[in-house]
């Protein structure tokens, strides 16, 4: 075993535990941003869901411990490979939390695999595999009262922001000629992921809840659109019990620069004639309302 492969042995157990402190302790999360890498990738237990970027990492981090409160965790039995410039690590895990009402006692292990760049390692991929885990309903007298667990405005609003930067998709909301709801399933150009150009441009707007769609012109919606400006759109993230919704009246978009520069590679299967074809269409809503809800909550912010 090489000094040098041991040195990083330590380096990287102690950012594993300094990560572990930072959820237990509910705070210091901005501290941890140089251990992760910018394009790392948080997989969800059973791998069916990802989150992609430090930023969107770091906010989920943030998200669910936010809504917990971890009373136990341990860590031990870590095993740490290095193959050049990358490194695997797990771990076996035992916490207990509260969450909603309940107190879990949680046992699995945890997976890391950071690289090398510039002579700092950084979390690229991480994913947890529950082995157990067990929930009891907390006696009343024991739960932490709404007061003390509401999260400020402040918080609400990044975490608003940062859902609105990560989700897959969201959900638009039009009025018909009859006056009936029609909600239609939107790809989210705000998630950097999937769309960059897109995300660019909102992260550039001086209104940070603006959110931009595109549709084809001869579509449905946007007939309804074009009878009635009022509209909501929904994101939601069921796991973590938070969600939502902005509402106000959309506008259509004139100008062709910022077509252009919303307009993704590859989109020509959708609108043949690219970014001045005759069915690329962009919306745009800057919201008069945005309300949801967490675990303790409904909430409204002014815009």
């Amino acid at each position: 075993m090489s000094d040098r492969n041991e040195r990083v042995r330590r380096t990287l157990w102690e950012d594993i535990l300094q990560i572990n402190q930072a959820c237990t302790k509910e705070r210091g999360f901005d501290a941890l941003e140089h251990l992760f890498h910018r394009d790392t990738v948080l997989a969800y237990p059973g791998f069916e869901r990802f989150a992609q970027g430090r930023d969107a990492c770091l906010a989920l981090y943030r998200d669910a411990c936010s809504q917990m409160t971890v009373n136990r965790m341990s860590a031990d039995r870590e095993r740490i490979d290095i193959f050049g410039p990358v490194a695997v690590a797990s771990y076996r895990y035992d916490c207990e939390w509260e969450f909603q009402g309940k107190r879990v006692k949680d046992v699995g292990h945890e997976v890391l695999a950071f690289v090398e760049s510039d002579d700092r390692w950084q979390v690229a991929w991480r994913s947890n595999i529950p082995a157990s885990r067990d929930g009891e309903i907390i006696p009343p007298e024991q739960t932490h009262s709404e007061e003390a667990t509401q999260p400020s405005n402040i918080d609400i609003r990044q975490r608003c922001l940062a859902l609105m930067d990560s989700a897959e998709v969201c959900m638009l909301t039009t009025v018909d000629a009859d006056g009936f709801p029609q909600t239609t399933a939107m790809y989210n150009l705000r998630n950097s992921a999937h769309f960059p150009s897109a995300a660019k441009v909102h992260r550039t707007s001086a209104n940070p809840f603006q959110i931009y769609l595109t549709t084809g012109v001869s579509s449905s919606k946007m007939a309804r659109l074009e009878t009635n400006a009022k509209a909501a759109i929904y994101y939601c993230d069921p796991q973590h019990l938070f969600g939502v919704m902005l509402g106000g009246e959309i506008e259509i978009v004139t100008d062709r620069d910022l077509k252009h520069r919303i307009w993704q590679e590859g989109w020509t299967l959708y609108y043949p004639g690219g970014p001045d074809g005759p069915e690329y269409a962009v919306i745009s809503l800057a919201p008069h309302i945005i309300k949801g809800w967490t675990a303790n909550g409904g909430f409204e912010l002014t815009c």
